[in-house]
């Protein structure tokens, strides 16, 4: 095997294929290597449901719009990240 040194075009070449083979090592190492999902985003949407239906319940033993209002906007936010679970989960 000769040792000239490599052509104007080979180097580009060369180079090229050292930069992609860079991002893709980059790409590889965020994607195996990203942290574990932090422990309150895991008891969030439990707690959320346990939180809707506790303002349900005060709600219809009340009557009062604060206790409806307030679970209007959880239910709706603890719907939404069910279905945002499901849609990743069966994805």
């Amino acid at each position: 095997m000769s040792a000239r040194p490599l052509t104007d075009r080979e180097q580009q070449a060369w180079a090229e294929l050292e930069s992609a083979l860079r991002r893709d090592r980059r790409f590889e190492r965020r994607v195996t290597a990203s942290p574990a999902r932090p422990r309150w985003r895991r008891v969030l949407l439990p707690l959320m449901a346990v939180l809707s239906m506790i303002l349900l319940v005060a709600g219809v033993m009340s009557s009062q719009p604060a206790v409806i209002g307030a679970f209007g906007v959880v239910w709706t936010a603890t719907v939404l990240g069910v279905f945002r679970w499901l849609f990743r989960a069966f994805s």
